[in-house]
């Protein structure tokens, strides 16, 4: 199936300036296989340091970890990363049903997603609020969100530039 891309983020912890690369004749020499356990640390780090004023990083590294085991073990995702000499340096993770990937969520890690945001709250009240719209932003969108989605691609710092990003999303939709 060939995900639907909702919306394009560009947000990033780098300048403009630093985005502009020409990918053309790129061909990145790595290993793209399916999420484990032992990758979850350095996807987390991944993301943070990709997504830094974003919503999920503020709810902390452990709901991050949470949400990745979680949507490892989802059927309804794929959820892939780049290896470089058994180093993660980028993931991607799409969601064959969206609707159904936020129920599996719910059902399966409901609790320990919950007890992360509700560890944020004294900080920062408004978590709950926005945590709210996260998960109910399928039903929101009704007919218009896409069977298919690809939720989050980052590329690890040093990694950018090099066609990981694009080599990723391939993988991606001939899973």
């Amino acid at each position: 199936r060939r995900l639907g891309i909702r919306r394009l983020r560009t947000q990033t912890s780098m300048d403009r300036e630093e985005l502009t690369c020409d990918i053309a004749d790129a061909s990145p020499a790595v290993d793209i296989q399916p999420m484990r356990s032992s990758h979850v640390e350095d996807v987390v780090q991944i993301h943070i340091d990709s997504f830094p004023h974003d919503f999920l990083p503020s709810l902390g590294a452990d709901f991050l970890r949470t949400l990745y085991r979680g949507l490892m073990k989802a059927p309804s995702t794929v959820s892939l990363v780049a290896l470089d000499k058994a180093k993660v340096i980028g993931f991607v993770v799409g969601a064959l049903d969206t609707r159904q990937l936020f129920l599996q969520l719910l059902r399966r890690q409901s609790t320990a997603l919950a007890w992360q945001v509700l560890r944020r709250m004294p900080k920062d009240p408004s978590i709950l609020w926005r945590t709210f719209e996260a998960i109910t932003y399928p039903r929101k969108e009704k007919g218009n969100l896409p069977k298919a989605e690809l939720v989050v691609l980052a590329i690890a710092n040093g990694a950018r530039c090099q066609g990981l990003g694009k080599a990723l999303v391939v993988r991606l939709n001939a899973e």
